[in-house]
């Protein structure tokens, strides 16, 4: 088994009671900041989608979006089942996604882009399987430093090198894929990159 989905498969069971106070509202108010890039959204990829934080708020703030939850870990999905009855979730790979393309009108990456072992493949795929002029989204509900310093002193090395690049280093990244109408913030207590098909 692939280390990181070996890791993320362990920490299944106790990611929720990890998660701070008040983080579904923090996450609330984040997205109702930026519903342009997701109001026309019908159908959404949510990539990482762990044990489905994220699921619920969007069908809460954009009326009528379906949303697709898509992990590696089988774990975290069957968390995010026992949650959900009515999700949809897909086991698979970020780097190879078992979608056709141009099916889904944006994809939202939430707390999970570091985690991916190859930045520029994972985005190709992202890109490709998004239509023309929807949105891709990577966003985090903590500050980049806060992301990579966790990461770099987690119990676990397998996750030391999982980093958020910089916004220079994203969005050279995102125009590299092809997405254009790049826009990255930042702040104390988030993260934000968009880029548009």
């Amino acid at each position: 088994m692939d280390a990181h989905r070996e890791f993320f498969e362990g920490l299944a069971e106790e990611w929720d009671d990890q998660q701070p106070m008040g983080r579904r509202e923090h996450i609330r108010k984040l997205l109702i900041d930026y519903t342009q890039f997701l109001f026309d959204s019908r159908l959404s990829l949510n990539i990482g989608s762990g044990t489905g934080v994220l699921p619920e708020i969007l069908e809460q703030l954009f009326h009528g979006i379906r949303v697709v939850s898509l992990d590696i870990a089988l774990a975290m999905l069957l968390f995010h089942r026992s949650r959900d009855k009515k999700s949809r979730i897909v086991q698979g790979d970020v780097h190879l996604l078992p979608f056709a393309s141009c099916t889904y009108d944006s994809v939202i990456c939430h707390n999970s882009f570091p985690h991916f072992r190859n930045h520029p493949e994972a985005l190709r795929e992202m890109v490709r399987i998004i239509k023309s002029g929807s949105w891709l989204v990577i966003f985090h509900d903590i500050s980049r430093e806060k992301v990579n310093s966790v990461h770099a002193n987690a119990n676990s090395q397998v996750i030391h090198h999982d980093q958020l690049p910089d916004a220079k280093r994203l969005s050279g990244l995102f125009s590299y894929c092809g997405l254009r109408n790049i826009r990255i913030e930042e702040g104390d207590d988030f993260f934000l990159a968009v880029g548009q098909k």
